[in-house]
């Protein structure tokens, strides 16, 4: 840990590394005592080496046994919204080059709510543009 009376021009790989465990640790002190979790979510040194930013996620810890898909649960919600039914999500179907699964929908993007997965990667989500029937 630095002294706090230490001062640093340039915030480098190794100390963004330092701040990360040591704000981690203490976020995660803080949610216990409200009964929650916080993950990870990723980092970014800017390039000028004056910032980074770092992602967190505060969350509910899921009860063992208990439905951990919370994307399916905010589908089921908000599906008829966008002209969909519950039995939507997950389904398979395809652009004519590629099958994707239906993983969710994100309010935030109004114009193509539906997010989908591609069966080949199973990785990286899609948006879809509105070509695709679903």
């Amino acid at each position: 840990m630095t002294s706090q009376r230490e001062k640093h021009v340039r915030i480098t790989p190794r100390l963004s590394e330092t701040l990360e465990k040591e704000m981690l640790k203490a976020c995660r002190k803080i949610a216990e005592t409200h009964g929650l979790e916080v993950e990870q979510g990723g980092k970014r040194l800017k390039s000028r080496g004056d910032a980074f930013e770092m992602v967190l996620r505060v969350k509910v810890p899921v009860a063992e046994g208990q439905d951990e898909d919370l994307d399916k649960e905010l589908f089921e919600l908000l599906c008829s919204r966008y002209g969909l039914k519950k039995e939507n999500y997950g389904e398979i179907f395809s652009d004519g080059e590629e099958r994707f699964r239906i993983a969710g929908l994100d309010t935030r993007r109004p114009k193509y709510p539906i997010s989908a997965m591609s069966m080949l990667s199973q990785i990286s989500p899609h948006v879809l543009d509105g070509k695709s029937s679903v």
